[in-house]
């Protein structure tokens, strides 16, 4: 009598555990192996060690020991914005913050301003958006290709920081596009290397008065762009303005002057300066002096 109660005492007990080992648990990262970087098999690496990915459907763009980030899908909202719909992972015991940095679009700069924190052990879906007005002000009909630089970082370690390519639908849709001329443009630098043009002046800015430039690295070299030697209305106001272009990429950027600054200059009647496109050791490789009128 004795054994047979034993015997139905731990039969109970085993069911007992088998219920509690199906209970449902809060979303948590998986536990996978330890390894230092793992890719899809569809996955390339660039000849700059760039990781190349084509599609967006659950297409995990990188994953290593600490965390991962995943595609999802490739969208257009409600809004008309461009979206990426991404999951997160973060495998460490610890707060992860991850952040796109040096964000292409169709090889033009186009920074989502994007950055997102995971708790520890916990998964996370996001989204990425590109607002469609300034898509529509740089020519961008359909998205082909993004490239990106994602950084995770913890309170006290970086533990992420690789340069990402994703063609979403495909290496095939993919067609290097230049900006459109238009009539208003003052071009500086316009050669086989090199473009820079004026493409606006606002003198009513928010904080003070801009000058829009466009910028085109078709080298394969990362370069800066920079101004020396700035007067306006015949006074030195040096705006700090330097901008760098990665090679074969586009930038759309901003001379900008503060009210303060210019008090003294008055009403702006020109602006001089030098323009210098140098590499990142600072050699010079080209330049020129020029004056614009508004």
């Amino acid at each position: 009598m004795k054994r047979y109660l034993a015997w139905v005492l731990a039969l109970g007990i085993m069911f007992a555990l088998c219920a509690c080992s199906s209970e449902k648990k809060p979303t948590e990262a998986p536990t996978v192996p330890t390894n230092l970087l793992v890719t899809e098999p569809t996955a390339e690496t660039g000849m700059n060690g760039e990781v190349i990915t084509e599609g967006a459907n659950s297409k995990c763009l990188f994953e290593n020991e600490f965390c991962s980030f995943t595609l999802q899908k490739a969208e257009i909202d409600s809004l008309s914005d461009y979206c990426w719909d991404v999951t997160l992972v973060n495998r460490t015991g610890t707060e992860q913050v991850f952040t796109m940095d040096d964000v292409y679009v169709n090889d033009y700069q186009l920074d989502p301003n994007w950055a997102v924190k995971v708790p520890a052990g916990m998964t996370a879906e996001e989204k990425i958006v590109w607002p469609s007005p300034e898509m529509e002000a740089l020519g961008i009909m359909q998205v082909t290709r993004v490239d990106f630089v994602l950084r995770v970082n913890s309170a006290s370690a970086e533990l992420a920081k690789v340069e990402l390519t994703n063609y979403p639908s495909g290496k095939s849709a993919y067609i290097p596009q230049a900006r459109n001329p238009m009539t208003t443009d003052i071009v500086l630098i316009d050669n086989a290397e090199y473009t820079a043009i004026i493409t606006g002046f606002d003198p009513d800015d928010r904080w003070g008065c801009k000058l829009e430039l466009y910028l085109h690295n078709k080298t394969g070299q990362t370069v800066v762009f920079s101004a020396k030697n700035v007067l306006v209305s015949g006074c030195e106001l040096d705006p700090q303005w330097r901008c760098t272009v990665p090679a074969g990429k586009q930038s759309v950027s901003q001379m900008l002057w503060f009210d303060e600054q210019l008090e003294e200059a008055g009403d702006v009647t020109g602006i001089t300066f030098d323009l210098d496109i140098s590499t990142t050791s600072g050699t010079v490789l080209t330049g020129g002096s020029y004056v614009y009128v508004p």
